[in-house]
């Protein structure tokens, strides 16, 4: 079998569980650099923010080759509503005994799940929680997994500790091996 990139693949099995609110899954990287993501995804349709495609093509942004990472994605809906901060996500991600992952994790989930999917997860977006990186304007920002429409989007939101989040998506962290 083959994965959406080509890659041959062992035997699949649920590309992700949900867990009482929380999605595990895993990626595995490609190796693929930034300016092959931007080719590879708006080939498909897909749509980068400006501070998306920075990224990418900046310093910050290290692609490996065959490393899997084992994710968790607990749902915004689980924290309180007056509670959906930067900082009360970071808080929850690290009482779980989460990580911090790597930012071309964004660019695998996008890659590994289909609109469609996100919907049948129950989230529009999935906000991977890497150490956040200084946009233009010299506001924090994180990378997000989003669904509009028919697009496969990834954009950037505001990762400052009160930057606030709806309760329709989650929040992308690495599962220590």
């Amino acid at each position: 079998m083959e994965d959406r990139l080509g890659t041959k693949t062992s035997v699949m099995g649920p590309k992700w569980r949900d867990e009482g609110g929380t999605i595990r899954c895993s990626v595995l990287s490609q190796g693929m650099t930034g300016e092959k993501w931007i080719e590879y995804f708006e080939n498909r349709g897909g749509f980068f923010c400006n501070e998306t495609k920075k990224v990418l093509l900046s310093p910050r942004f290290t692609p490996t080759l065959g490393v899997q990472t084992e994710l968790a994605i607990f749902k915004s809906a689980l924290l309180p509503p007056n509670e959906r901060y930067t900082l009360s996500a970071n808080e929850m991600g690290h009482m779980k005994g989460l990580v911090t992952p790597r930012i071309e994790v964004t660019f695998l989930l996008r890659e590994k799940f289909s609109n469609k999917e996100l919907e049948e997860m129950g989230l529009w977006w999935i906000a991977i929680m890497h150490a956040p990186v200084r946009s233009f304007k010299e506001s924090l920002i994180s990378l997000c997994v989003d669904r509009y429409g028919d697009k496969e989007w990834i954009s950037a939101h505001g990762a400052k500790d009160y930057d606030s989040w709806n309760s329709e998506g989650g929040f992308a962290y690495k599962i220590p091996s």
